[in-house]
C-alpha cells in the first residue's frame, strides 16, 4: 500500500534498512511498483537483508514490467554489471533508454556513459554528450561531473 511504502521510506531515512525492507516488502506485495523497485535495491545492495540478486531481479522486473522508471533502471543496472543475470549491454541500454524517456536522470547518465564507452553498440560521442547533458540538466551530479571531465 501507499502507507507501507511511505513508512518504509521514512524508516530507511532513519538508517534502519532492515525495518525499511519489512515495509517495502509489505507494500510491494500489495502491488506498489515503487516499493517493488526499492525492495529490489535493498536485495541488490544487501542493505537490511541478505544480498540476493535473484530477488533483486524478480522485484525490479515486476516494477519494470509495470513501466516504473526505477524498476527499468535497476534492471538495466543488473544487466550492465552481470549481477544475477548474464551480462548484456544491449539489454541494459534498452532498459536505460526506456527509463530515460521517462526523465529518470540516473538512467540518462548511465545511457550517456554506455554510448561514451561503446557498451551495447558502437561509441557515439554525439549521443553520449546529448544524454549526459540531459542528465546534468536533470540534476545528476555524475552526469555533470562527466561532462566537466570530457
Amino acid at each position: 500500500t501507499r502507507q507501507s511504502s511511505s513508512a518504509a521510506s521514512d524508516v530507511y531515512k532513519r538508517q534502519d534498512p532492515a525495518n525499511a525492507a519489512y515495509w517495502y516488502r509489505k507494500a510491494a506485495r500489495s502491488g506498489n511498483i515503487l516499493a517493488m523497485a526499492n525492495l529490489a535495491g535493498l536485495y541488490r545492495d544487501g542493505s537490511g537483508l541478505t544480498q540476493n540478486y535473484g530477488q533483486a531481479f524478480n522485484w525490479y522486473k515486476k516494477s519494470a514490467d509495470a513501466g516504473h522508471e526505477w524498476g527499468l533502471n535497476g534492471l538495466g543496472t543488473l544487466y550492465e554489471n552481470g549481477w544475477g543475470v548474464k551480462q548484456n549491454f544491449s539489454k541494459a541500454r534498452e532498459l536505460y533508454e526506456q527509463a530515460s524517456a521517462k526523465g529518470f536522470s540516473e538512467s540518462q547518465y548511465r545511457l550517456g556513459m554506455m554510448y561514451y564507452e561503446g557498451k551495447g553498440g558502437p561509441v557515439d560521442l554525439k549521443t553520449a554528450l546529448y544524454w549526459l547533458k540531459i542528465s546534468c540538466d536533470n540534476h545528476s551530479l555524475d552526469g555533470c561531473q562527466q561532462l566537466k571531465d570530457m
